[in-house]
């Protein structure tokens, strides 16, 4: 298994600085997911571990060796792309051992490899076909296998499930995770896809701007988000976001550092749910997940209904509480209308606050 460092790494695109200055280190045998939005550098980043972009400042180690100007064939990385990038006219084994063949390795040693992928991938039965005989599915895992032949310290993935159909994609995930499993070595994943982020990854480093905005697990990256965009981009529906003011908790004791929110909430908070200095009267944003709103006959506070979204096994319910919309998950059999008035409450224990200017959790 195999560390990968990245230190103060980076990189320029003609005059653009794509990413500056970052730090990573990718922990032997973890399964790393690089998530964000489009042109937030996550893809510039892979690259530039692959060799493949030229770094303007700083050192990229792998397995403890300096390969910051290495060529891409010297990396010991098995790279696959968002293309299949297969060759046409050569059929499944011929794409898969062609590396090998390059560099001049022995046909029983190419023989044992394409036996021991091809059954790892349940490749066998298309070992003669050409890439024009397989259905997307079956060319990605074609991709795959070829990065796989090489034997690599760390296997690079640039989207590679990006252009299949959701059906497809749902079961190369759960390859790709028994994959790595089986392997143990060590991944580093680009997606936009937050659903493939949170189901395949180790950690998840969730980046904007070229920056790492918060690395963490899934579960503490979900449910402790650091900053307002982390919040925002994960979860479907996303985490819903109030304007409000935090007041004291103690009408006597001001300083107390008791904290609750104020109209059109009533909320108290834990020093758990405050890390950070506070003041009275401060604007702040009350993140709420919309599976930790439940609506109940009992509800504390009342809203209208303005959309409803049926989602399978669950619905999606869209509200407006004070002129701000949000949304609750409801499970089990439900039935609400446009315009009816609902009551509902907050699983404050669930909550985040950030601070309205820097965006910075508290």
């Amino acid at each position: 298994m195999t560390q990968v460092d990245i230190n103060s790494v980076s990189v320029r695109i003609a005059s653009n600085e794509i990413i500056h200055a970052l730090n990573l280190t990718v922990q032997p045998g973890e399964f790393l997911v690089l998530l964000g939005p489009s042109g937030c550098g996550k893809s510039t980043l892979l690259h530039a571990i692959a060799g493949l972009h030229e770094v303007s400042a700083g050192d990229i180690y792998i397995g403890g060796d300096n390969m910051t100007y290495a060529e891409p064939c010297d990396r010991g990385i098995g790279m696959v792309f968002q293309s299949y990038a297969l060759y046409p006219t050569m059929t499944v084994e011929e794409n898969m051992s062609f590396g090998l063949r390059v560099r001049g390795i022995s046909k029983n040693m190419i023989k044992h490899r394409i036996d021991e992928v091809a059954t790892m991938l349940q490749l066998y039965p298309m070992l003669k076909r050409k890439p024009s005989e397989l259905s997307g599915g079956q060319r990605q895992r074609v991709a795959i296998g070829r990065a796989l032949m090489r034997d690599a310290r760390v296997f690079l993935f640039d989207e590679p499930l990006s252009n299949l159909d959701a059906k497809l994609r749902t079961e190369l995930r759960r390859e790709l995770k028994l994959l790595h499993k089986k392997l143990a070595t060590t991944m580093i994943y680009v997606t936009h896809d937050q659903v493939e982020a949170m189901t395949l990854a180790t950690r998840i480093a969730v980046m904007k701007g070229g920056a790492i905005q918060q690395i963490g697990t899934p579960t503490e990256v979900y449910e402790r988000p650091e900053t307002l965009f982390v919040a925002g981009f994960l979860g479907a529906p996303c985490m819903n976001f109030f304007d409000v003011k935090l007041t004291s908790a103690s009408a006597s004791a001001p300083q107390s550092g008791q904290w609750k929110i104020g109209f059109p909430f009533d909320i108290n908070l834990t020093s758990q749910q405050i890390r950070h200095g506070a003041v009275e009267g401060q604007q702040v944003v009350l993140g709420v997940r919309p599976e930790h709103i439940h609506l109940s006959n009992t509800g504390a506070y009342v809203a209208h209904v303005t959309f409803v979204e049926p989602m399978g096994s669950s619905v999606t319910v869209w509200l407006d509480f004070h002129g701000t919309k949000f949304s609750a998950v409801v499970h089990g059999d439900c039935e609400y209308d446009t315009d009816q008035l609902v009551r509902f409450d907050i699983e404050s224990a669930k909550i985040s606050i950030f601070d309205q200017q820097t965006g910075q959790r508290l």
